[in-house]
C-alpha cells in the first residue's frame, strides 16, 4: 500500500475528479465494441466502419477546438457539468430506440460532448496543481478512469448480442452520476498558484496568436506530431485487433476482445501507482520512449501470435505498461512547457491533430486490411510505431536545448528532483520561512516561521541583484529551497563554487553528490562559467 502514499496532499478536487472519472468509465460499454456494432449489427465492411470513424473525427475537429477556447475564458467546473448532461440525454434516448445508423449517430453526437469537455477535464487537473505535483495527479485521474473500466468491456461483449440497450442505458446513467458528484462536492476551481514552479508556464497575453506560438517551438510541433502518430497507433487496439479477433474467432471474438480490453484496466489498476513511482526518477522524454518501445512489443505479440489466446493476454499486459506510461506523461510534459493562460487551446489543438492524424490512419489501415488482409496491415500500424519512435529521439534532442532549465537536475537515492535555480525574491521569501539565517544568509538550521525577517531578506535580494561578482541560485528538492549556492571569484570565465546545504534530512542521501554535479552542469551551460575548485563546500548545521 506504500505505492498508494504518493497520492497523499493533493487538492480535494482533484480526488472528487478520480471519483468521478471512475464514475463515468464504469458505463463505458459501448465505445469498445462500436466496431463490432457496425460490422455485425449493422453489415458494414471494414472500410465503411473506417469512413464512418473518420467522419466521426471531422465532425470533433471544430467542437473540441471550441472546447479548448471554452476552457480558457469560462469555468471548467460549469462547462463539464452542461457537456454532461447533454451527453446523458443521448445515451439515454439511445438506450430506448431500435439499433439502427441513427441511433448510433445520436450515440457519437452524445460522445461529440465529451470531446468538447475533455479540454476542460485535463485542464483542470494542471491548472489544480503545481508543476511538481502533476505527475501523480495526471496518475491518480487515470487510475480512476480504468478503476470504472475494469467491467465495462466484458460486460458490453456480454450485453452485445442480447441486450445492447442496457449498456446504452447505464452508460447514460453512470455519467449522470459523476456530473452529480463534480456539482456537489467541488466548490473551488481556482488555479494553484507557486511561484517556484518552472518559468515555461508563465501567461501569455489574450491576443496571442496560438499558431503563431506552436509554429514558433519546434519542440510543440515534434510533439503533435507525435501525439498524432501514437493516437492512430494506439487506436488500432480498437480497430484492428477487434477486426482480427471476429475474422480468427468469429462470434467469440467479441468476448475474447472484451475479455482483453478488461486485462487492460485490470493492468492499469495493479500497475500504474507502481509505474508512476518507479519512473518518478526518469524525464520525461525518456519515459515516453520506454512506452513507445513497449506498445510496439505488445503490438508485435498480437501480429505475430494471433492464434495463440494465451498469448494475446500476455501482449496486452506489454501493452498496456507501455499505455500507462505514455498516458501519464504526456499531459505533464505538455503542461510543463506552455503558458497556463493557453493550456485549453493548446491541449484542445494537439487532440485535434491527434484525432485527425488517427482518423486517416484508421482509413488507410481499413483499405490495407481490405485489399491484402491482416498482415499487411499490421506490419504497416507497426512501422508507424517505429517512425513515432524516431520522432520522439529528435524530440528529445530539440528539448534539452529548449526548455534545458527541466534538464538541469538529478534524482536523489529517494527519488526527489534535485536542481538548482537563479535566486529571486520569491525563492529567497520561502527559503528565509523556513531557516533562521544571518545576513549573508549562511543558513542554521531551525523551522520556525518566526525567524523570518524582511529586513535581512530585502538586503540579501538588493545584494542579488547590484552583485556582479558573484551568481547566487539555490538548491532545491522538487520545488523546494533546501540550500543556498554562491559562485563566486569570478574571471575569466572561471569560479569558485561555495555550497551550503541547510536541512538535515537530506543529508546521507546523495544530495551533497548531486548538488556538486548539478552546480557543475549549470554553471557551465547557464553561465558559460567553469568551476575551477569547491571551497567552504559544507553543510552548516
Amino acid at each position: 500500500m506504500k505505492i498508494f502514499k504518493q497520492y497523499q496532499g493533493l487538492r480535494k478536487e482533484l480526488y472528487v475528479l478520480f471519483i468521478g472519472r471512475m464514475m463515468t468509465n464504469l458505463g463505458s460499454m459501448i465505445w469498445p465494441v462500436l466496431t463490432l456494432i457496425l460490422s455485425n449489427k449493422l453489415g458494414m465492411d471494414a472500410a465503411t466502419i473506417a469512413l464512418f470513424m473518420v467522419i466521426n473525427t471531422l465532425v470533433a475537429v471544430p467542437m473540441t477546438l471550441l472546447g479548448g477556447k471554452l476552457a480558457d475564458t469560462f469555468n471548467k467546473k460549469t462547462l463539464i457539468i452542461i457537456f454532461d448532461l447533454l451527453s446523458v440525454s443521448g445515451y439515454i434516448y439511445a438506450a430506448f430506440a431500435p439499433m439502427s445508423l441513427p441511433t448510433i449517430i445520436v450515440f457519437m453526437a452524445a460522445s461529440m460532448f465529451q470531446s468538447i469537455e475533455y479540454a476542460s477535464y485535463d485542464a483542470l487537473v494542471a491548472d489544480l496543481t503545481t508543476s511538481k505535483d502533476r505527475d501523480r495527479a495526471y496518475s491518480l485521474t487515470y487510475l480512476g478512469a480504468n478503476l470504472g473500466l475494469v467491467l465495462a468491456p466484458t460486460l458490453g461483449g456480454l450485453l452485445f448480442n442480447n441486450y445492447l440497450n442496457i449498456a446504452f442505458l447505464i452508460n447514460g446513467a453512470s455519467i449522470a452520476l459523476s456530473t452529480l458528484l463534480i456539482f456537489l462536492l467541488i466548490k473551488n476551481t481556482e488555479k494553484e498558484k507557486n511561484e517556484l514552479d518552472d518559468e515555461y508556464e508563465q501567461d501569455l497575453g489574450e491576443k496571442t496568436n496560438i499558431f503563431k506560438y506552436i509554429f514558433g517551438n519546434s519542440v510543440l510541433i515534434l510533439f503533435i506530431l507525435y501525439g498524432g502518430l501514437e493516437n492512430g497507433f494506439y487506436s488500432m487496439y480498437n480497430y484492428l485487433l477487434p477486426l482480427d479477433l471476429a475474422a480468427n474467432y468469429g462470434d467469440n471474438g467479441s468476448v475474447i476482445f472484451g475479455t482483453l480490453s478488461s486485462l487492460n484496466c485490470i493492468t492499469v489498476v495493479v500497475f500504474t501507482a507502481a509505474i508512476t513511482a518507479l519512473l518518478k526518477k526518469y524525464f520525461d522524454t525518456t519515459k515516453v520512449l520506454l512506452g513507445m518501445v513497449l506498445f510496439l512489443i505488445g503490438y508485435g505479440m498480437f501480429f505475430g501470435l494471433i492464434n495463440f489466446v494465451a498469448f494475446n493476454y500476455i501482449a496486452m499486459v506489454i501493452f498496456t505498461w507501455g499505455e500507462i506510461i505514455v498516458t501519464i506523461t504526456m499531459s505533464p510534459f505538455l503542461t510543463r512547457r506552455i503558458p497556463a493562460s493557453h493550456r485549453g487551446r493548446l491541449m484542445a489543438f494537439t487532440n485535434i491533430f491527434g484525432m485527425l492524424f488517427g482518423s486517416l490512419i484508421t482509413l488507410g489501415i481499413g483499405k490495407v486490411y481490405d485489399a491484402g488482409g491482416r498482415v499487411p496491415a499490421w506490419i504497416t500500424v507497426i512501422s508507424i510505431g517505429i517512425l513515432s519512435l524516431g520522432i520522439l529521439i529528435l524530440m528529445r534532442y530539440f528539448d534539452k536545448k529548449k526548455y534545458k532549465n527541466l534538464y538541469h537536475s538529478v534524482i536523489s537515492s529517494d527519488g526527489c528532483v534535485i536542481s538548482v535555480r537563479s535566486a529571486n525574491e520569491t525563492l529567497i521569501k520561502e527559503y528565509a520561512k523556513a531557516y533562521k539565517f544571518n545576513s549573508e544568509l549562511n543558513s542554521e538550521i531551525l523551522y520556525n516561521e518566526l525567524n523570518y525577517n524582511s529586513d535581512i531578506v530585502n538586503s540579501y535580494l538588493n545584494k542579488v541583484n547590484s552583485d556582479s561578482n558573484n551568481v547566487y541560485f539555490f538548491l532545491m528538492s522538487d520545488a523546494t529551497p533546501i540550500g543556498q549556492i554562491v559562485l563566486s571569484r569570478i574571471d575569466n570565465s572561471k569560479c569558485v563554487c561555495v555550497n551550503y546545504l541547510s536541512n538535515p534530512k537530506f543529508l546521507n542521501k546523495g544530495y551533497e553528490e548531486a548538488s556538486r554535479k548539478i552546480v557543475s552542469e549549470y554553471a557551465t551551460k547557464k553561465f558559460n562559467l567553469e568551476i575551477e575548485s569547491e571551497e567552504n563546500v559544507a553543510v552548516k548545521i
